[in-house]
């Protein structure tokens, strides 16, 4: 089974697991998905999206089906990282903090969400509480 470096790379994924990844090769490392979840949006008919399920590794891809490709990667990993520092057990104040350190320019944030515009990094909240990151293609605007 592949080690995996939970180091976030934001805009790109984590050091095995990259945005882009075509699935083919997400399978020669993670290995088959535990599980696939197809996602259904009420907004774009044209877009089919499943979520593969690695729950060994706590990652789950979203896969573009169209292009067979890691659209984005969530995950809620207790040894995910972001410049070597562990995210998931910080308070939401210190991951703001840290986040702007890192380099997100923009933070915005709600009760279920802290996202970072053009960072390619948000964040799902439960509770007040870290609950899952969305890893995704830095956008430039």
């Amino acid at each position: 089974m592949t080690q995996i470096n939970y180091e976030i790379i934001p805009g790109e994924g984590l050091e095995q697991v990259k945005i882009g990844m075509p699935t083919e090769y997400l399978i020669q490392v993670l290995g088959e998905p535990d599980e696939i979840e197809n996602l259904d949006d009420e907004f774009f008919d044209d877009v089919c999206e499943a979520v593969w399920h690695y729950h060994y590794h706590c990652i789950y891809p979203v896969i573009d089906m169209s292009e067979n490709v890691v659209a984005s990667i969530l995950s809620d990993h207790p040894d995910l990282s972001l410049n070597k520092v562990k995210l998931m057990k910080m308070s939401i104040p210190e991951l703001k903090k840290h986040l702007k350190n890192c380099g997100a320019k923009m933070i915005e944030a709600d009760e279920e969400c802290i996202e970072c515009p053009g960072f390619g990094l948000n964040v799902m909240l439960d509770g007040g509480k870290i609950d899952l990151f969305d890893i995704e293609e830095a956008s430039l605007f």
